[in-house]
Formats: structure tokens, sequence, C-alpha cells
């Protein structure tokens, strides 16, 4: 029988990663309602990749770090990202991490709210299934 290899959710995985170490900032993958422009704010989600081999996925995750100033958007953004790159070794889940580009001012288009922004792939390893 041919095995079907199923890859974990690495959006949910940098959440899930990233919300204990940055308490009490909101990690999420959408933008709340709520939210308003002095509450900070790290959004994650995937905007691309492609599997490495049979069995690793190697997915671009773009991070979204929003705060009410740009310094504390920008050191927010330097936070998450050197935990993001850190994944490798903080989780048995991600066998690499590699930083593709970041952090950049790119202030929020709708709000004006200072944003700064960065990419991480991340390969990880899928498990079979039937």
């Amino acid at each position: 029988m041919t095995e079907i290899i199923r890859f974990p959710d690495g959006e949910l995985f940098l959440i899930e990663l990233l919300k204990p170490r940055i308490a009490p900032v909101k990690v999420a993958s959408l933008v709340p309602k709520q939210h308003t422009q002095s509450d900070k704010l790290v959004r994650v989600s995937r905007t691309g990749g492609s599997t490495k081999d049979l069995v690793t996925d190697g997915g671009t995750y773009l991070i979204e770090c929003y705060a009410a100033s740009v310094g504390d958007a920008h050191d927010l953004c330097a936070e998450v990202r050197a935990i993001a790159l850190a994944a490798a070794r903080l989780s048995d889940r991600v066998r690499r991490a590699v930083d593709g580009g970041g952090p950049a001012y790119l202030p929020d288009p709708d709000s004006g709210q200072p944003k700064y922004q960065c990419l991480v792939q991340l390969d990880m390893r899928g498990t079979a299934t039937s």
C-alpha cells in the first residue's frame, strides 16, 4: 500500500511556539476585529513554499509585528524573528529554520499603524498516513 504523507500546520506551530515566549502580546493568523493601534500583535501567515522531498515540507511564513511605535514594532519583530529562527532547536517538529528576509518596515496600509515584518522558512517533517 502506498503511504500518504501529511504535513503539519506550520502557521499553528509558529503561533503556539511564539505565544508563551512573547506573552501578553496577541499572536494569531488573522487581525482581530477589536484590534486597536495601541495593541501589540503578531500575525503569522503562510505565503508559499513547497515540499523539499517525500517527507519534508518547506513552508514560507510571513510574520507581521504591529505596535504603537516604530521602535516597539521593530523590537517585537526582532524578538519574534529570533524565536522563529531557533525553531529547529526549540522543537523536534522542525528540521531547519532559514531566514527569508527582514525585518522590513511596512506600516499597515489601512490604519497606518507601525508594522515590521519578516519571512522565515521552516522545513517540517510530515507523517505517513494510510
